[in-house]
């Protein structure tokens, strides 16, 4: 998954052309652009979702003279995003009596992250794609905007974990991260499904990231769940209690060194080798 890639546009849930002329004369305004729905980056790090509503007046040419917000998602991130992404759109202009004419039409655009497609073998791609750019780039500011796409991608498979929590993702997520930290996770690999070990690895080599401070409170949650989850099950599973004892030990480790890191106690892991 390349995030913005993989979100388009939600199909009209409600189309309205506005006018004195009856309905079967005039044929309201339709998307034409195919291009994928601008899904800001800061949104979907703080795992922002909601639906806008637009209403749209399209001219004869097909272009966007007037877009204003019908229904907030709650988030002015979001709608502000979407009433960009609107005025850039191509539509099919209405029409009276098949001529072209200045029609209205309403719009809904879903920012949802569970509905972003999830293609393993691409996002294996554009995370290698991405760390190669990483270690290249010199301008520090650039660096930074590709430590955010990565880091993305990285909330992207653990989106699609949440909803999909198979440990054979694991072996995507062991690709996807260095020597030390597939090494250190080893004993999760072929019992629980493991995002949380993306977070890890990126605290481990991009530690100087702006957005190192997110990554520890998302590693910290989804260690947390872990631990949560596997006591839960050793709760109902004598043997399940039996193998689970070195999996905790190795999660409240983390937690206790991410704890410091936190305080700002100590310094974070240095970099892994890859």
């Amino acid at each position: 998954m390349q995030v913005g890639r993989a979100l388009w546009i939600l199909l009209l849930i409600a189309v309205f052309g506005f006018g004195c002329a009856s309905h079967s004369r005039l044929k309201p305004p339709r998307v034409a652009s195919q291009i994928p729905l601008d899904y800001p980056l800061s949104a979907q790090l703080n795992r922002l979702e909601g639906e806008v509503g637009l209403t749209v007046f399209v001219r004869p040419d097909g272009k966007p003279e007037e877009v204003t917000l019908s229904r907030s998602s709650g988030h002015e991130v979001l709608d502000e995003a979407a009433l960009r992404f609107v005025k850039k759109l191509d539509f099919t202009p209405g029409t009276l009596d098949e001529v072209p004419v200045g029609a209205w039409t309403r719009l809904v655009l879903r920012y949802k992250l569970s509905e972003q497609a999830f293609e393993r073998e691409r996002w294996l791609a554009d995370i290698f794609e991405l760390q190669k750019q990483i270690d290249a780039e010199r301008d520090p500011d650039l660096r930074e905007t590709l430590l955010r796409r990565l880091y993305t991608h990285y909330v992207g498979c653990v989106t699609y974990v949440d909803s999909n929590d198979d440990p054979a993702i694991n072996d995507l997520i062991r690709s996807a991260v260095g020597k030390a930290r597939e090494e250190h996770w080893r004993p999760f690999w072929n019992q629980y499904a493991s995002p949380f070990v993306l977070f890890d690895d990126f605290l481990a080599n991009y530690a100087d990231s702006e957005i190192a401070s997110q990554a520890r409170q998302d590693l910290a949650r989804y260690l947390l769940d872990m631990e949560t989850k596997i006591r839960m099950k050793s709760l109902k599973s004598r043997r399940v209690a039996q193998s689970s004892g070195g999996l905790v030990e190795l999660l409240e480790e983390r937690l206790q060194a991410l704890q410091q890191e936190l305080r700002g106690e100590v310094q974070p892991l240095p970099a892994a080798p890859q």
